[in-house]
């Protein structure tokens, strides 16, 4: 199963993205293995929305014992993850971000070129790992893609 969305770079967004999410990650993840996606997902969309300000994509996929989820932007200025460095306490706000998604999620990407592409996995927990009823977008869900 896929789910894809466009989204303006809007802080509403973030909020749209979040009720999506919640329901596409529901019948393969306990509570808490889901709210740790959430936040990593939320995350990495406020990013998007913070620093590429363009519309970006959200693609959820339910694959055999993990559930992935890819958010691109079409940003100009380049990220490399393998340049980042983590702040000095104390010394600026931000910058979290990225070590905050590594804790919460089993693996994670970043990749530039066109745009930034982040990927998340989190393996799922849930017996069987699998979906137990399709999922159904609600209308006001629907309008939100």
């Amino acid at each position: 199963m896929k789910v894809r969305c466009d989204f303006p770079p809007d802080p509403k967004s973030a909020s749209a993205v979040r009720e999506i999410a919640r329901a596409f990650f529901a019948p393969m993840a306990s509570a808490e293995s889901a709210d740790c996606l959430l936040i990593a997902l939320n995350e990495a969309v406020t990013n998007c929305i913070r620093h590429a300000s363009t519309p970006f994509s959200v693609e959820m996929f339910d694959r055999d014992d993990h559930i992935e989820v890819v958010i691109r932007d079409f940003g100009l200025a380049p990220f490399h993850v393998t340049n980042y460095e983590l702040p000095i306490p104390g010394t600026c706000e931000g910058k979290l971000g990225i070590p905050l998604i590594m804790s919460l999620t089993d693996s994670s990407e970043w990749h530039s070129g066109n745009g930034t592409t982040v990927t998340l996995r989190k393996v799922k927990d849930r017996a069987l790992g699998q979906r137990s009823q399709p999922l159904e977008l609600t209308a006001s869900m629907a309008t939100l893609c």
